[in-house]
Protein backbone atom coordinates (compact mmCIF):
# COMPACT_ATOMS: atom_id res chain seq x y z
CA UNK A 1 0.00 0.00 0.00
CA UNK A 2 3.22 2.50 1.09
CA UNK A 3 4.55 1.79 -2.77
CA UNK A 4 1.26 2.52 -4.54
CA UNK A 5 0.71 5.89 -2.09
CA UNK A 6 4.05 6.81 -3.00
CA UNK A 7 4.17 6.42 -6.60
CA UNK A 8 0.65 7.96 -6.64
CA UNK A 9 0.97 10.94 -4.86
CA UNK A 10 -1.78 12.90 -6.36
CA UNK A 11 -4.21 10.07 -6.08
CA UNK A 12 -6.55 10.63 -2.37
CA UNK A 13 -7.49 6.73 -2.60
CA UNK A 14 -4.28 5.56 -2.23
CA UNK A 15 -3.16 8.24 0.26
CA UNK A 16 -6.60 7.57 2.82
CA UNK A 17 -6.15 3.45 2.09
CA UNK A 18 -2.57 4.04 3.77
CA UNK A 19 -4.09 5.95 6.64
CA UNK A 20 -6.37 3.41 6.87
CA UNK A 21 -4.32 0.64 6.72
CA UNK A 22 -2.08 2.31 9.32
CA UNK A 23 -4.75 2.68 12.16
CA UNK A 24 -5.36 -1.38 11.28
CA UNK A 25 -2.11 -2.02 12.24
CA UNK A 26 -2.36 0.87 15.37
CA UNK A 27 0.59 2.49 14.06
CA UNK A 28 -0.90 6.08 15.49
CA UNK A 29 2.08 7.51 14.63
CA UNK A 30 2.27 7.04 11.11
CA UNK A 31 -1.63 7.30 10.54
CA UNK A 32 -1.21 10.61 12.24
CA UNK A 33 1.47 11.77 9.75
CA UNK A 34 -0.45 10.32 6.80
CA UNK A 35 -3.72 12.28 7.95
CA UNK A 36 -1.27 15.54 7.98
CA UNK A 37 0.25 14.56 4.36
CA UNK A 38 -3.27 14.23 3.43
CA UNK A 39 -4.57 18.00 4.67
CA UNK A 40 -1.08 19.20 3.26
CA UNK A 41 -1.63 17.75 -0.14
CA UNK A 42 -5.36 18.00 -0.85
CA UNK A 43 -5.93 21.46 0.13
CA UNK A 44 -8.17 22.05 -2.06
CA UNK A 45 -11.22 19.36 -0.85
CA UNK A 46 -12.42 20.94 2.43
CA UNK A 47 -14.64 18.20 3.10
CA UNK A 48 -12.06 15.77 3.09
CA UNK A 49 -9.59 17.96 4.69
CA UNK A 50 -12.34 18.65 7.67
CA UNK A 51 -12.80 14.50 7.92
CA UNK A 52 -8.98 13.73 7.51
CA UNK A 53 -8.42 16.03 10.46
CA UNK A 54 -11.44 15.13 12.83
CA UNK A 55 -9.23 11.70 12.40
CA UNK A 56 -6.07 12.84 12.98
CA UNK A 57 -7.37 14.51 16.40
CA UNK A 58 -9.18 10.86 17.35
CA UNK A 59 -5.56 9.48 17.08
CA UNK A 60 -4.04 11.84 18.99
CA UNK A 61 -6.61 11.39 21.93
CA UNK A 62 -6.53 7.71 21.58
CA UNK A 63 -2.73 7.93 21.74
CA UNK A 64 -3.43 10.11 25.03
CA UNK A 65 -4.90 7.18 26.64
CA UNK A 66 -8.68 9.05 26.34
CA UNK A 67 -11.06 6.83 25.89
CA UNK A 68 -13.28 7.33 22.42
CA UNK A 69 -17.45 6.09 22.42
CA UNK A 70 -18.92 5.43 19.37
CA UNK A 71 -21.24 8.83 19.74
CA UNK A 72 -17.57 10.73 20.26
CA UNK A 73 -16.32 9.50 16.94
CA UNK A 74 -19.55 10.22 14.76
CA UNK A 75 -20.22 13.86 16.23
CA UNK A 76 -16.35 14.95 15.06
CA UNK A 77 -16.89 13.27 12.31
CA UNK A 78 -20.26 15.28 11.41
CA UNK A 79 -22.38 11.78 10.93
CA UNK A 80 -25.71 12.23 12.15
CA UNK A 81 -27.46 8.70 12.27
Amino acid sequence: MLEKAQANPDNLVYAEMLMWHVMQTKDFEMAYRQARAIDMRFENHEEERAFVKAIAQGLLEVKEGKVQTIDNVKKKLGINI
